[in-house]
């Protein structure tokens, strides 16, 4: 057999990427960083450089996919929370809606900030130099004063909670992932890129991701600010309006340790 078939057949013999944002997605991206923890965690004369440094290089490179796929959908269900629900469901149906809008637009801003940072990342290991902080993650939660009070239970129906029990829960998770990442941050040394650093930096990038969306006259778009259309209440989807596919949301961050750990063992 010839290089050239050898290649084929051993190209033929890879899995094919998952698609970025599935689940599959996301356990590959902690399959690889279990291997990439592994590699670190080795005294400095064990280490297998090359190695290290292509673990980095697709970790990053999987994260980044996922993030931007991440954002995407939650875009794509802030526009849907937006839009005037065709039914009313239950008295509380505007509220819940108006507060889903919220919840996955700061979803959007938190997702596009790991966008800018995994680029920068991505960037260092193919460089092989040690990524800088170019953007922080944050989950900037805009809610208004009467998104801040729930309406009383007796007025909501079992939909209504169940989708403003995932948006919290969401919340919850982003919350837990950005600690986490900001603890690492701090343990590997990492450093801010340094203002006009046009090697390793956020730039209008970082600052539009973190800045939260506007409405028309300036100030943060709300649930207010959208446009009502008379009799008709926002609500979640009737039989006639599908709500799109919840986005993939992190592991809570004590089931990602474990399922890295057993990958970690699993390849000794």
């Amino acid at each position: 057999m010839g290089w050239f078939e050898w290649l084929v057949e051993l190209l033929d013999l890879q899995p094919p990427r998952p698609t970025p944002g599935t689940e599959a997605a996301r356990l590959e991206e902690m399959r690889v960083a279990a291997l990439l923890d592994k590699e670190v965690a080795k005294p400095a004369g064990q280490r297998d450089e090359e190695l290290e440094w292509g673990l980095r290089l697709e970790v990053h490179k999987t994260r980044l996919a996922n993030a931007e796929a991440y954002a995407a959908r939650a875009a794509q269900l802030a526009a849907w929370a937006k839009q005037p629900a065709t039914q009313q469901c239950c008295a509380a149906a505007g509220w819940v809606r108006q507060r889903a809008a919220a919840s996955y637009e700061a979803q959007h801003g938190y997702y596009s900030l790991i966008v800018v940072q995994s680029t920068e990342e991505v960037a260092a290991a193919q460089a092989r130099r040690r990524a800088v902080i170019v953007a922080e993650p944050m989950l900037r939660l805009e809610l208004s004063g009467e998104l801040q009070q729930a309406p009383p239970r007796m007025d909501t129906c079992s939909e209504c909670a169940q989708l403003l029990q995932e948006v919290e829960l969401a919340e919850g998770s982003s919350q837990a992932c950005i600690d986490v990442t900001l603890k690492k941050f701090q343990e590997w040394g990492m450093k801010k890129a340094a203002p006009g650093d046009a090697a390793a930096s956020g730039g209008p990038a970082a600052a539009a991701a973190a800045k939260p969306a506007r409405g028309a006259e300036g100030g943060p778009v709300t649930p207010k600010q959208q446009p009502q259309q008379e009799q008709q209440q926002q609500q979640h989807p009737s039989s006639d309006e599908e709500l799109p596919q919840q986005h993939q949301q992190h592991p809570s961050t004590d089931q990602e340790q474990e399922q890295r750990q057993e990958w970690g063992a699993a390849d000794t």
